[in-house]
């Protein structure tokens, strides 16, 4: 057997692995030693040649994942495209807008992640980081920046 030297100049003895079990990683498939923990199913972390960090179980589960983040990603960014959109309507105009602004805007308060409408008619819009209360007599809206 071959012996390592270690820091502490004790000799340890290394053993040699056997693969007679024929586990294999989940994601890129290369052999898992029978010595590893009998629950592993993935290869350990390891640095490529480049310094780069190869993680099997990571990259096994983003690829698990993906089909459900890019349903999430586009919703977030839909949100985020009308928070901006009511960004610029701030700056261009004062807090109180009428419903022609909005629609010049491109802002649909249908598109919002919750409302609420009172029995007086009045409906409250929430936004990813704006509050939008429309008065529907007036045909006014109100916005209002979310506090973080």
């Amino acid at each position: 057997m071959k012996k390592e030297i270690v820091k502490d100049f004790i000799e340890v003895e290394k053993i040699e692995q056997t693969f007679y079990e024929g586990r294999e990683c989940d994601y890129c498939f290369e052999k898992i030693a029978n010595q590893e923990h009998a629950t592993r199913r993935f290869c350990p972390k390891k640095k490529d040649e480049q310094g780069k960090i190869v993680d099997c179980k990571s990259e096994f589960h983003r690829a698990q994942n993906a089909p459900e983040k890019e349903v999430h990603v586009e919703l977030i960014n839909n949100h985020k495209r009308i928070a901006k959109r009511i960004d610029e309507l701030l700056l261009k105009k004062s807090s109180e807008v009428l419903s022609a602004d909005l629609d010049a805007y491109d802002i649909d308060l249908t598109s919002c992640i919750d409302y609420s409408l009172k029995p007086n008619g009045i409906l409250t819009s929430n936004f990813l980081e704006h509050t939008i209360v429309t008065n529907p007599i007036s045909k006014t809206h109100k916005i209002t920046k979310n506090v973080k």
